[in-house]
């Protein structure tokens, strides 16, 4: 596989290859593993597998970063006192970011008229 990047011009220079990709199974032959595995009488283990500590670590600070984000969104958006849920929050969110993006719309209109009215006084000047 060749990496390739557009930068816009046609004069830049292709990247170099890249690395060759690892070899997989097909999934025909996965199958074929799978299966014997299975008639085998190999036993799975049901149920949920014991995590390696150090990632349960790396989750919960995850999720703490996570949590403390929409907490900070939600006194933004709803104030501090407020009781909304999470997903709440993140609606609240959206709606917000839509009302902005509609005013700076509004705004650039509006810009680009006074800018039109400035430059037709200029020139009739």
């Amino acid at each position: 596989i060749v990496a390739a990047s557009y930068s816009g011009d046609s004069t830049s220079a292709p990247l170099p290859p890249s690395k060759p990709l690892k070899h997989r199974k097909s999934a025909a032959a996965s199958a074929i593993t799978s299966s014997s595995a299975s008639q085998s009488g190999s036993k799975r283990r049901k149920g949920k597998a014991k995590r390696n500590p150090s990632h349960n670590v790396i989750e919960a600070r995850y999720r703490l970063s996570i949590n403390d984000k929409i907490k900070e969104l939600r006194k933004k958006v709803a104030g501090k006192n407020t009781k909304i849920q999470k997903s709440g929050v993140l609606q609240l969110t959206l709606e917000r970011l839509e009302a902005i993006d509609d005013e700076n719309e509004s705004l650039k209109k509006e810009n680009a008229n006074l800018r039109n009215a400035h430059e037709s006084v200029v020139t009739q000047v």
